[in-house]
């Protein structure tokens, strides 16, 4: 069996140096190599981690946003973990309807029907207005007809009776009015100031300053009356 001899003793020096030479252009090879693929700061790469980074950064940036407004009156509303979420519309409430006045059923009892009695003061010679406030006290409305015989009206002094309807019929306008329940209907009568002679077939004496009573009452019901003065 044959063996390799080895040659023993100090090798040349110019083995050395090539051995040498070898190493230094391995390592330059090594950094060279490292160098060319490891990233640099400022690369344009677009594989390096940075440039995907500012990428992703400008993608980010660019890409459109929605958006959502609430109206004023309408908070955001919440997801039950502290976030806001956008308002949805609500819907408008429907207005309720005005009351619509109640209509006449029939015609109006006159015992059942209330007056207030208003009267302004007045100058002598000048006369004055009343009003008859008229309220349904029983029926939501009904038809109530003012006539010389359903309206009884007079003025007084005291034991004097001043003025009355009775001599004077054709005074009273006649009218058809719809009272109603809690609405007043308002009808007026002028008194000319001026006492009242048998079916008024003259001028009467003016009635004198002093205090007066103005009197209403529908045939069948109370008589109502309002104070004034004449100056």
């Amino acid at each position: 069996m044959s063996s390799v001899v080895r040659p023993s003793g100090p090798l040349p020096s110019g083995v050395y140096w090539v051995r040498r030479l070898v190493l230094v252009l391995v390592l330059v090879a090594v950094v060279a190599l490292v160098w060319w693929y490891v990233p640099r700061p400022g690369s344009d790469d677009g594989g390096s981690p940075s440039s995907a980074g500012s990428a992703r950064s400008q993608s980010q940036d660019t890409e459109p946003t929605q958006t959502f407004s609430a109206s004023p009156d309408t908070p955001p509303e919440s997801d039950g973990k502290g976030r806001s979420q956008p308002a949805r519309d609500v819907p408008e409430r429907p207005k309720p309807d005005k009351k619509r006045l109640a209509q006449p059923t029939g015609e109006c009892e006159p015992a059942e029907v209330g007056i207030e009695v208003v009267v302004d003061n007045a100058e002598a010679g000048e006369g004055t207005s009343a009003r008859l406030r008229l309220i349904s006290e029983v029926e939501p409305a009904c038809t109530l007809a003012i006539t010389p015989d359903s309206l009884a009206l007079r003025v007084t002094s005291g034991s004097d009776t001043v003025w009355t309807s009775q001599e004077c019929p054709d005074s009273v306008l006649s009218r058809q009015l719809v009272v109603r329940e809690g609405r007043s209907t308002a009808y007026t009568f002028d008194w000319d100031g001026k006492r009242s002679v048998v079916s008024c077939q003259g001028p009467g004496e003016v009635a004198a300053a002093g205090g007066y009573w103005f009197e209403a009452a529908l045939v069948g019901a109370d008589v109502e009356k309002a104070y004034f003065e004449v100056a």
